[in-house]
């Protein structure tokens, strides 16, 4: 994972969820619309995993603070409903702090 990182800066982690708990994760969503949902880390089953050890133990060897959720959106993207999402950073969720 960390070469694909440092060579791609992305990395695609397969198995991370199982079958079982990605369809009862998208059961507790339901459909999403054009644009997506916004909002998600409000529901409980979506809050406890994106603040699981499974996930963050697989971040925390990337970044030099601790790693804590900041957003979720959920995009059910297909042939039918697909739109282009150009590079981009979201601002917002940086925090930058300067050692005194």
């Amino acid at each position: 994972m960390k070469e694909s990182i440092t060579e791609q800066g992305f990395a695609i982690v397969p198995h991370v969820i199982n079958k079982a708990e990605r369809e009862e994760l998208t059961d507790q969503l339901g459909p999403a619309c054009s644009a997506g949902r916004r909002g998600i880390l409000e529901l409980a089953p979506i809050a406890k995993l994106s603040r699981s050890n499974r996930l963050l133990n697989l971040v925390r060897p990337h970044l030099s603070a601790q790693p804590r959720p900041v957003r979720g959106i959920y995009f059910d993207k297909t042939v039918d409903t697909n739109w282009l999402v150009t590079w981009h950073q979201e601002p917002e969720g940086l925090q930058w702090h300067e050692a005194a």
